[in-house]
């Protein structure tokens, strides 16, 4: 508007210079046309102005890294004047603020909930020489979901999800034991000959099965966006993991608002389940964990995988 503005008044000068210069009625109805043109052009404006529409459309999910925009479009029941938005984003899931124009890219560097609102609306007559602002309420939510990290270590997740452990019927190979007295019609292949040397009496390695096996995922919505990314991305690699082996599961997840839990059967209640978590406020503090917790595998968002 600026370089509008510098324009007319470099116009006015030479048509003021033209006809002090001329002095015929040329330069005077040339001088005078320029005068009015900004008259002109904001009573031609009015009715656009007031019959403006603005509407934002935008993709409601996406995956984190890819870059989207905004597509503004207008309704006037005349020629649409020149205008520009600038749009307010806000991540629940962080707390952050973005303030951005209506041509720049959303904030979809790291997962979460983006709301989305048309802070204003700067709408400027024909020729750019006045500025008005309009309010407007048009709202528009995207999902930024993170991607899935591979999971290839079930057997190790599943012992750590057992909420007990009993003997395993036949003995045999089991990748959990537990070492005690042996007792008469033990198996002697059983028997724990270094330790039961030490200790001074038969020992032997009993094979351990988890028993009334449950499945429960943990997850605290704390830490920065690096690491609420790392822990959503696992969550997801865990989550199809577990389901691919036929697991359902349970999945605690701590917020703002207290602990969410839901019942996961199949991919599209995990993923709905994970759509709603990256809209919640954060936790005041990580909690959770695999020792205060028993039978709760808790994710976690250090970069070591832990």
């Amino acid at each position: 508007m600026a370089r509008r503005r510098i324009l007319y008044l470099a116009v006015l000068l030479a048509a003021t210079v033209f006809y002090w210069a001329y002095q015929k009625w040329l330069a005077w109805l040339f001088l005078l046309t320029v005068l009015c043109l900004p008259v002109v052009s904001l009573v031609l404006s009015l009715p656009a102005l007031f019959s403006l529409r603005i509407q934002m459309d935008c993709p409601t999910v996406v995956q984190r890294g890819n870059e989207v925009y905004a597509a503004i479009t207008n309704k006037s029941w005349f020629s649409a004047p020149m205008y520009q938005c600038f749009i307010t984003v806000f991540k629940p899931l962080t707390g952050k603020f973005y303030r951005i124009k209506g041509t720049e890219a959303f904030p979809t560097t790291h997962c979460g909930k983006l709301m989305c609102h048309i802070e204003k609306v700067e709408v400027s007559d024909y020729l750019g020489l006045f500025r008005f602002r309009l309010g407007t309420n048009t709202t528009a939510q995207i999902t930024v979901r993170p991607g899935g990290t591979v999971v290839t270590q079930l057997p190790q997740l599943q012992r750590q999800l057992a909420s007990g452990w009993k003997p395993k019927p036949g003995g045999g190979y089991a990748e959990n034991h537990e070492v005690r007295l042996y007792r008469p019609g033990d198996n002697l292949n059983q028997i724990h000959w270094k330790l039961s040397a030490k200790m001074g009496d038969l020992m032997i390695r009993e094979p351990m099965i988890p028993m009334g096996q449950r499945a429960a995922v943990g997850l605290c919505l704390w830490g920065s966006e690096e690491v609420l990314d790392l822990k959503f991305s696992r969550l997801m690699g865990v989550g199809a993991h577990l389901l691919d082996a036929g697991m359902p599961f349970r999945l605690h997840a701590v917020h703002a608002e207290g602990t969410s839990q839901y019942y996961i059967r199949t991919e599209e209640e995990l993923t709905d389940a994970v759509d709603e978590l990256l809209g919640m406020k954060p936790a005041a503090d990580e909690l959770g964990g695999d020792d205060s917790t028993p039978g709760i595998y808790w994710i976690g968002g250090a970069a070591d995988g832990k």
